[in-house]
């Protein structure tokens, strides 16, 4: 197998598997809220399980590119990406934790003592942090940069929601523990909105990748070579 080919190889493996984590954070959203709100435990528990299998997919990821770093000669224009894809995996892990956050918190009940007013302010918050991660996953796919505006306004948006979900949905509500578990949910989807607008800006770095200096002739026919 020729360098180029390996390489391509490698990047197309990387690529998938990032893709397939950052659909897996949009169902997890997904199945956490359902779980909420329908106090479905089967849900909770299919997203709190999923974490673990989720974190051990980081890890393999993570040590693959750091192989690659340190195991063989590496093309200057790689080094930026490899960093960026070792910046992006974290960020995804702790994404998968704020689904699981949410899956935990129904397994309390908390699903059905929150209003109506607070039910459809969730399902609103769910639906606009679906999406943002939903455009995040096609704009990896095609490196496109222009994410990052779009990603921008939505979070606007979802953090708007995550303060009247506290300021309106918590006013109904007298049981205190009650009023402190909404305010953690909206923290959980206001940063899961967070990551996104994050990795949206790792996005635009592989897009645009700094110029790095040309290697002397005779190194690069050597990695070539390798």
């Amino acid at each position: 197998m020729g360098w180029t080919t390996e390489r391509n190889s490698f990047y197309q493996g990387i690529d998938v598997t990032i893709e397939v984590l950052l659909a897996l954070v949009a169902e997890g959203i997904g199945w956490a809220t359902t779980a909420l709100l329908h106090q479905d435990f089967d849900a909770a528990r299919r997203v709190i399980d999923g974490d673990r299998v989720f974190d051990a997919r980081c890890d393999q990821i993570t040590e693959l590119v750091r192989e690659r770093l340190v195991g063989s000669p590496v093309r200057a224009d790689e080094v930026d990406a490899l960093a960026t894809m070792l910046q992006i995996i974290p960020e995804l892990e702790r994404s998968a934790d704020l689904a699981e956050h949410i899956a935990q918190r129904s397994l309390q009940g908390l699903g059905g003592v929150i209003s109506p007013l607070s039910r459809g302010l969730v399902q609103s918050i769910c639906e606009t942090t679906i999406d943002m991660w939903q455009r995040l996953a096609d704009a990896y796919g095609t490196r496109s940069p222009d994410v990052v505006f779009t990603l921008d306004e939505a979070d606007a948006e979802l953090d708007e929601l995550c303060a009247y979900l506290v300021s309106e949905g918590t006013a109904e509500v007298q049981n205190p523990r009650v009023v402190v578990d909404l305010a953690l949910i909206a923290r959980f989807y206001e940063r899961l909105g967070d990551h996104a607008v994050n990795l949206a800006r790792r996005v635009n770095a592989l897009a645009t990748p700094k110029l790095m200096p040309s290697l002397p002739s005779s190194q690069e026919a050597g990695i070539a070579q390798a």
